[in-house]
């Protein structure tokens, strides 16, 4: 908007072009008003006080007041997040350390190592394990210990005493036996070796 300029010797007349009075006329050309003009048209140094500034200059000031607020407001939110997150990792791991000694799961290894392989998180690894204790879950999978065991109880003791080794969980059924690698044949011998 256009600044208008009042002298205090304004005549209060206006001429039919539509023009101001010639002591209004004349402050326009006048230095200190040219350089209020100019002073307005800048932007004020940072360290001025607001008593100083303009409406507009007061409300740009808050603005970026505003802004820089709410930029640091998010930062500190998405770190309060975060740490919130590491808090929460740390207790789950915290509980699967004292799951782990406290507890006495069978196959434990099995249990942790089909679950690293599936990608579980610590929390569904720890309710897992909590189920391995109870004794709902039975993790799959053996170890060649347990089919050299399990060779052998088939050997020695038959498919019953295979049977009953495997409802206990100590090792595999008949039917992994054959599907992991071929039976070796082993013969029972009596006389010192």
């Amino acid at each position: 908007s256009a600044t208008r300029l009042v002298s205090v010797d304004c005549s209060r007349s206006v001429s039919r072009a539509g023009e101001v009075c010639v002591q209004c006329a004349g402050l326009a050309g006048h230095a200190v008003v040219r350089d209020l003009i100019m002073k307005s048209k800048t932007k004020p140094p940072p360290q001025t006080n607001f008593h100083f500034l303009s409406f507009n200059e007061l409300q740009n000031s808050t603005n970026a007041i505003k802004a820089h607020y709410k930029q640091h407001r998010l930062r500190i939110l998405n770190m309060e997040r975060k740490v919130q997150t590491a808090l929460k990792k740390l207790n789950n791991y915290k509980r699967l350390i004292t799951a782990l000694g406290e507890k006495d799961i069978p196959r434990l290894g099995v249990v942790v190592r089909g679950m690293l392989k599936s990608g579980c998180g610590v929390g569904s690894m720890l309710e897992k394990l909590k189920q391995a204790h109870e004794g709902t879950y039975r993790a799959k999978g053996w170890t060649s210990d347990d089919d050299d065991l399990a060779w052998m109880l088939l050997h020695l003791g038959g498919k019953r005493a295979l049977y009953a080794a495997n409802q206990k969980g100590l090792c595999g059924s008949l039917r992994h036996l054959k599907h992991a690698a071929k039976l070796p044949r082993i013969l029972p011998c009596a006389d010192d070796i």
